[in-house]
């Protein structure tokens, strides 16, 4: 029997790894450990109580007792964020147990620390897994897809947009990773001409073409894993973005203000924080934090990022506590050379909404989480990618990564568009 701990196993993102765990693999135990005990409890009954996991109250940062349940388990699944506090402290004590290590860090600070122990990791002997989610995850694996399919592969972008859930709000450590990219960190690495630099965080503005109902939807280049860890294992490339946004388009607006006015220290973290998990509840919220995000809104309105039309919209159903259907997606492109052509490939996946894979950001994340860990517990990274320290273009074997999403419940059908070409000139 594989034991499994799931630290921050009460969190929003790691229900579904959970139970994809406990729904598809009869070999495997898990122990699910929480700080926060009432979610905890929730999450006991949600799973009805299986007889395969244990739900333990657990503060990561108490080494003693995080020793001992790591000291038990054959993987440990990190889920706690926000990871630039969290990640070292459970990687530092797994490296001493030699017990593996997965999580999906969206920091772009904590993984490229984390890849810079590689040489320390590599001699514990064990294995560390960043990023294992869907930005970045699914679309590092997209990534090392197209810059595979090319002969000289020259720039990459990755791109996401995820949706209003409806009166759910999210976790404090997803929102706080929020307002971090979308201007809480007034600017952000990238890599342009072959190199890391720095650029404004969430400015640069372009429509992408997602899948339907998405469509066409501003999205902007901000902090983020995926040009960090893709230029590290692909130097040869000249230019990796990374570029997101939410849906509907206003939000990109709300959420610029709130996190620009956290930057110049107008709202504290914890403020913006709870307006934002109010209005997601249907509430109104601080006027004080609406007076910062209606300046956001109205920005993106003077820009010509978002129309009057749908400003007004987004404000009415607001205040009536009206939610939007979910709409989001994933869309990688790359371009360089191919038989001695000029050649732009683009993977997306499918389309979003009820009734489909991409449902909620929880789906997206979880279920390649589940995945890419159990490739870990299996064995499934080729031996030089066993000790040390890899985000997923670096280790992961595309066609059996689509195997592990089949084992729970995802064919590559229902994941993802095949690749198609588009012409450079798009390109900028």
């Amino acid at each position: 029997m594989h034991k499994l701990l799931v630290i921050g196993g009460a969190g929003d993102m790691v229900t579904v790894t959970i139970k994809a765990f406990l729904e598809y693999d009869d070999d495997s135990k898990l122990t699910i450990a929480d700080f926060d005990s009432e979610k905890l409890n929730a999450r006991r009954q949600e799973y009805g109580d299986p007889s395969r996991a244990e739900f333990i109250q657990a503060d990561l940062f108490d080494r003693k007792q995080m020793r001992a349940l790591i000291a038990e388990s054959n993987l440990v699944l990190n889920a706690a964020g926000p990871y630039y506090k969290t990640a070292l402290p459970v990687i530092e004590l797994c490296k001493e147990q030699k017990v593996n290590y997965c999580d999906f860090n969206d920091e772009p600070d904590a993984s490229m620390a984390t890849i810079k122990m590689h040489d320390e990791i590599k001699a514990s002997g064990i294995g560390v897994y960043l990023g294992l989610g869907a930005s970045p995850g699914l679309s590092n694996i997209m990534a090392k897809e197209l810059i595979e399919a090319l002969d000289e592969a020259e720039g990459i972008d990755t791109v996401w947009c995820t949706g209003d859930e409806g009166a759910i709000p999210y976790g404090r450590a997803v929102i706080a990773h929020a307002i971090g990219i979308f201007g809480g960190h007034a600017e952000a690495e990238s890599f342009k001409d072959g190199e890391i630099t720095r650029i404004p965080s969430f400015v640069l503005a372009e429509k992408v073409p997602f899948t339907g109902p998405l469509g066409d939807h501003m999205v902007f280049e901000l902090a983020h894993p995926e040009p960090l860890t893709i230029s590290h294992y692909y130097p040869q490339l000249k230019q990796v973005r990374n570029l997101g946004g939410l849906h509907p388009q206003p939000q990109n607006g709300l959420f610029r203000g709130l996190s620009q006015a956290v930057c110049r220290n107008n709202l504290s973290l914890d403020e913006a924080i709870d307006f934002v998990q109010d209005i997601m509840a249907g509430k109104f919220g601080s006027l004080k934090c609406w007076r910062h995000g209606w300046q956001g809104m109205r920005r993106q309105v003077k820009n010509g990022e978002c129309s009057e039309s749908e400003f007004w919209d987004f404000v009415w159903k607001g205040l009536r506590g009206k939610h939007y259907e979910f709409k989001g997606g994933l869309f990688v492109r790359a371009w360089g050379r191919k038989d001695g052509h000029q050649i732009t490939l683009v993977r997306r996946t499918v389309s979003s909404g009820p009734g489909t894979f991409f449902k909620n950001m929880a789906a997206v994340t979880g279920t390649p989480f589940a995945a890419l860990s159990r490739m870990v517990l299996d064995g499934k990274a080729d031996p030089e990618f066993r000790k040390g320290v890899f985000s997923p273009e670096a280790w992961v074997d595309v066609p059996t990564f689509y195997q592990y999403m089949g084992r729970y419940g995802v064919p590559e059908e229902d994941l993802m568009e095949p690749i198609y070409h588009e012409s450079q000139a798009e390109i900028p």
